[in-house]
């Protein structure tokens, strides 16, 4: 064991929180579905709003854990930057005060959580696992400096993932529209001629 490392279990650096919430109509809060939260993604990029949702739902606040329950081989789970409320699949997690949620989370997507959440899974069609089996996951903590610093040497990496991720989008992007420029006008820049394909050039 490393030194100043300690054997824990997740119950024991962090509780499941939030409170049940019932949207309103005409309600502006934010809302998280699964359907927002990308696979191994530790922030969120997308969200709707509780007007477009009608079922009971579950209060989150800024900085704590998103977990989906279900399916949790789609590793989603993500630290809320703002106050919302979330799917009752998803389950809200929050520090006591022995971690970060900043070095939590990416303990939540490594792959012996992962592994360990699969095992805990009930049923066939809808698979989900929960919190009472999540919180005897065993797993080495370090002291809080410690995790203080490689929480930010995981988030200078994945941010610079992400930022690669959208070069690539964009390159993507700029490549078909190349190639519909191409395949339509050519090089020349000559005359075009309608198809049954659609327009091309002359030649």
């Amino acid at each position: 064991m490393i030194e100043g490392w300690q054997e824990r279990k997740l119950g024991d650096v962090c509780d499941k929180v939030g409170e049940y919430y019932q949207p309103k109509s005409n309600g502006n809060n934010p809302y998280i579905g699964l359907e927002h939260i990308e696979p191994g993604c530790v922030t969120i990029k997308l969200y709707g709003l509780e007007s477009e949702v009608t079922s009971s739902k579950t209060k989150f606040n800024s900085g704590q854990i998103l977990y989906g329950k279900l399916r949790p081989y789609l590793d989603k789970a993500v630290i809320a930057s703002f106050d919302g409320v979330c799917s009752t699949d998803i389950i809200v997690i929050d520090c006591n005060g022995k971690s970060i949620n900043n070095f939590l989370i990416y303990l939540i997507h490594s792959n012996d959580f992962i592994s360990y959440a699969k095992s805990t899974t009930s049923g066939v069609q809808h698979p989900r696992t929960s919190w009472n089996s999540l919180r005897n996951f065993n797993f080495l903590l370090p002291p809080l400096p410690e995790q203080s610093k490689i929480a930010y040497v995981l988030t200078t990496i994945q941010r610079a993932i992400e930022q690669q991720n959208k070069l690539i989008r964009t390159a993507t992007e700029l490549k078909k529209a190349l190639m519909q420029k191409l395949f339509t006008e050519g090089i020349q820049g000559e005359k075009q001629k309608q198809t049954e394909i659609g327009w091309v050039p002359e030649s």
